[in-house]
């Protein structure tokens, strides 16, 4: 049925942002201070996790014999890509707090770092 759908692409949603949210989440604190620009991600152990966890979500979401397994259901590609939203925003916001974080400590106006 019409409703039964709903709920499926509802949880379907909320895992493949759930999935956005944890790799920003890891992301955001592999490391403490430094940016994610001129991390480079040296850890490939982690950056095939990555992969492996995207491809797994979204044959979750597009492929159908997945959809059991999952407990999944087809979902709009704009539906898809407005779940990236939280990995960004998750990102960004935590790039800001490193920057914030790096120019208070090279002014000397912070006391509580690492190194304290």
């Amino acid at each position: 049925s019409a409703e039964k759908l709903q709920v499926k692409q509802g949880t379907t949603i909320y895992y493949w942002t759930l999935v956005m949210g944890q790799i920003a989440a890891a992301l955001s604190t592999t490391t403490e201070r430094q940016s994610l620009l001129t991390y480079c991600f040296p850890n490939m152990a982690l950056n095939v996790a990555f992969g492996f966890e995207v491809v797994l979500g979204l044959m979750a979401i597009f492929v159908p014999f997945m959809y059991g397994p999952f407990d999944t259901a087809y979902l709009p590609k704009e539906y898809v890509g407005k779940a990236l939203i939280a990995l960004f925003a998750i990102v960004l916001i935590e790039e800001i707090r490193k920057y914030i974080f790096r120019t208070l400590e090279a002014r000397k106006a912070c006391g509580w770092g690492l190194d304290t």
